[in-house]
């Protein structure tokens, strides 16, 4: 009988250490998830429901989205000046390298590719402005050298006044 009544001590002690654990499972499980805030209005008890956990997190991501697409706009503008200030110093250095290529006129013109190969390599010397702007006049370099092509340009006698 020994042997019988361990198997039922060993049952029930293996009940109750299940029932133990379960309770205490159950009441880890119902403290682990996070209550809803309450607030009282007026002795009226109402649970404030946030219907999205996320929304301010959207919120921030949409004011950063915003001041990157500001800051995108405003550095194109920036380049875009950068930009319309140098067509004028573009042609002043066409008629500079003009002027000295051609001995202030006394001499035959080179064709005009010679004269933007030149202009570039200076402009790639200088690398003083970002890439953008630095891509936007080699672009703009190579667009006159390829439209120009083999011209020879003719520095005019009002040109030759002005310049002595």
């Amino acid at each position: 009988m020994e042997e019988g009544r361990d198997v039922s001590s060993s049952l029930a002690a293996r009940d109750m250490c299940y029932g133990l654990f379960s309770a205490a499972c159950a009441i880890f499980a119902v403290a682990g998830i996070p209550r809803r805030p309450v607030k009282a209005l007026a002795g009226l008890v109402s649970q404030d429901v946030d219907a999205d956990p996320w929304a301010e997190n959207r919120a921030q991501e949409a004011v950063v989205r915003q001041a990157q697409q500001e800051a995108a706009e405003q550095y194109h503008r920036d380049v875009q000046d950068q930009l319309d200030d140098w067509y004028p110093q573009l042609r002043d250095r066409v008629l500079q390298r003009l002027t000295d290529l051609t001995n202030g006129g006394r001499t035959k013109a080179p064709p005009f590719t010679e004269i933007m190969d030149g202009i570039a390599d200076e402009i790639r010397s200088e690398r003083s402005e970002g890439t953008l702007v630095l891509a936007a006049q080699m672009k703009e370099v190579e667009r006159m050298k390829a439209f120009y092509g083999p011209w020879r340009p003719i520095l005019k006698g009002g040109l030759r006044k002005e310049q002595s």
